[in-house]
């Protein structure tokens, strides 16, 4: 219950900066990154193991770096931390849900009339992300 609610506290605070500041908070996920490293090397989880969930968030990255930005580092940055926290399953879960509700929010904006440039907040459909899979 512990790793949930730290993730719900993660994603829901950086949720509301995301929206408000188009920022997330650097200090918070690495701090939050170290206690589920910690949380998951008690736990006798080590190796390769820990490596597999890492590979959304770096793919994120470079994604990132070859859109010189569209896609935030931030939220590359988060998805790494997050799968610190969570195994493999989770975290394609996590971005698979996250996904479909942003490209869906992405098609309601289009369907407005609002310009396809315009940025939107990755965070909170993680956060909602998360919700749901905790639902499922």
């Amino acid at each position: 219950m512990g790793k949930e609610l730290g993730i719900l506290v993660l994603l829901g605070i950086n949720a509301w900066t995301d929206v408000r500041k188009r920022e997330i908070s650097l200090p918070g996920i690495l701090l939050f990154a170290a206690a589920a490293f910690l949380w998951r090397t008690g736990k006798e989880e080590t190796g390769i193991i820990m490596i597999y969930p890492l590979l959304p968030g770096l793919l994120l990255a470079a994604a990132s770096v070859l859109t010189e930005g569209a896609v935030g580092m931030g939220d590359a940055i988060l998805l790494c931390a997050l799968g610190i926290a969570l195994d493999m399953g989770e975290i394609l879960r996590l971005l698979c849900i996250s996904a479909l509700l942003c490209g869906g929010a992405s098609l309601a904006m289009l369907c407005r009339g609002k310009n396809r440039k315009e940025s939107i907040p990755f965070v909170p459909f993680l956060l909602l992300g998360y919700v749901g899979g905790m639902l499922l």
